[in-house]
């Protein structure tokens, strides 16, 4: 396999747990995209030449954020390699990836996880109908009792009598006379 399949797998591998989209950049390395930058496939821990982390397999991480580079340097085990004034890049071991994930707010793979699921379906697996549906199934008054409720007004609001209103109308030959109008009915709260 080639250096570049290698990497592939290899960060597919430990991006699965979280989720993460990794993705290919224009030569082929994996990247994992983010909002704040990118984490990048770095050193297999095999074939180390001036590798920060010697012997082991290690991720780096990209942004050109300059308020992102105290919170990354900031999380355990992330050095800096290599640092700008408007760019930034570190290299951290596979173990902080779930953090500096979070810090440069990577991409995540659409769906659920299966833990997920299955606390939504156990929550719906034995269950009839919905809180709301129950709610409404409760007794079915007598018609009696719904002519009763039409009818009688309900505690705390009284009936308004109809008002009229006196304006001046104003018609399309300049003339003006005085309308009459029915205001429409309104209930007053107390």
């Amino acid at each position: 396999m080639s250096e570049r399949q290698r990497a592939v797998e290899q960060l597919r591998k430990v991006a699965k747990p979280y989720r993460l989209r990794v993705q290919a950049d224009p030569e082929g390395f994996p990247i994992i995209p983010g909002r704040h930058g990118q984490i990048e496939w770095y050193c297999d821990g095999v074939n180390c030449s001036s590798c920060l982390l010697p012997g082991q397999f290690a991720l780096a991480v990209y942004s050109d954020r300059p308020r992102m580079f105290a919170k990354l340097w900031a999380i355990p085990g992330v050095k800096r390699d290599q640092t700008g004034d408007t760019e930034m890049r570190a290299v951290f071991p596979p173990e902080a990836l779930e953090q500096v994930a979070a810090v440069v707010r990577a991409h995540r793979k659409p769906g659920i996880t299966s833990e997920v699921a299955k606390k939504i379906g156990a929550s719906t697996a034995f269950g009839g109908t919905s809180r709301a549906e129950k709610a409404r199934s409760g007794p079915t008054p007598s018609p009696e009792a719904v002519a009763l409720v039409g009818r009688a007004p309900k505690p705390g609001r009284e009936r308004v009598p109809v008002t009229t209103s006196r304006r001046l109308r104003r018609h399309a030959d300049g003339s003006s006379s005085l309308a009459t109008e029915r205001l429409p009915e309104f209930r007053r709260h107390k």
